[in-house]
């Protein structure tokens, strides 16, 4: 995460007054971000609503791919004969040839493009709902709870932040056009926090992002009010929880 952090802010800063980038995590070529930054459940859903948090407060045009806003994780597949991609299957061959196995497969299943080929679960029932016949691929583990049509009964589910954070964005200008101004932590213990200003005709909002899985120092008060908009945790504490997101309003400041 802190290469994307530093990423962003490259884009941001220095092309941002200049181009207008499109602002993307995943697509059909590649795993799924949330297994690829952390695969451990326990962090599933927090970890989702940064990555949109993310996405929806910076300039540009984002684009979520299918599964996206429901979390979807990559694909639990067993071994390379559940794989359908043939650059996967080609590069197996290839790397056997030159490691043992367990390796090669290691670094195939790492970077399949099959993970985000998945079928799509739009409900709870046989194959997610997708087909009644037989997929060209299975889901992944614990598909069932990530279901489309679950996640829309369920007021915190990823599906809904996505939409809260959407909702967001089009009420309001400066998180789309408004200037970025990143604010860099001197603090050492800070680095994997990521916050930064989005403004525009006196509107400003603030932005604070807890990179990593550990429970971390909130960086120190700045100057007006602090009204929260949108934030993938329940509450507020003094420090910022793993993954944890904020999004607030600045008022008099």
């Amino acid at each position: 995460m802190k290469i994307l952090k530093k990423y962003l802010i490259d884009w941001q800063t220095n092309y941002g007054e200049n181009c207008w980038p499109s602002l993307f995590f995943e697509n059909h070529d590649n795993p799924r971000m949330v297994s690829k930054v952390n695969p451990d459940p326990a962090v599933r859903q927090p970890l989702a609503k940064l990555l949109a948090t993310l996405q929806l407060t910076l300039r540009g045009t984002p684009f979520i791919y299918q599964g996206q806003e429901l979390g979807l994780t990559n694909v639990d597949f067993a071994s390379i004969d559940e794989i359908n991609d043939v650059e996967s299957r080609n590069l197996y061959e290839e790397l056997c040839a030159a490691m043992p196995p367990e390796e090669a497969w290691r670094r195939v299943l790492a970077g399949t493009r099959d993970h985000a080929r998945a079928p799509m679960p739009w409900n709870a029932g046989e194959n997610g709902g997708f087909t009644t016949g037989t997929p060209w691929l299975r889901m992944a583990a614990g598909w069932e709870s990530r279901a489309a049509a679950v996640q829309l009964r369920d007021d915190d589910s990823v599906f809904h932040y996505y939409k809260k954070l959407i909702a967001l964005r089009r009420e309001n200008p400066a998180l789309v056009y408004g200037a970025f101004r990143p604010v860099f932590l001197k603090t050492k213990a800070n680095e994997d926090v990521f916050c930064y200003f989005r403004i525009l005709d006196g509107k400003k909002f603030y932005v604070e992002c807890n990179l990593t899985e550990r429970t971390v120092s909130r960086p120190a008060p700045l100057a007006g009010t602090l009204v929260r908009r949108a934030g993938n945790y329940p509450g507020e504490t003094p420090r910022l929880r793993p993954y944890e997101a904020n999004v607030y309003e600045v008022l008099n400041g």
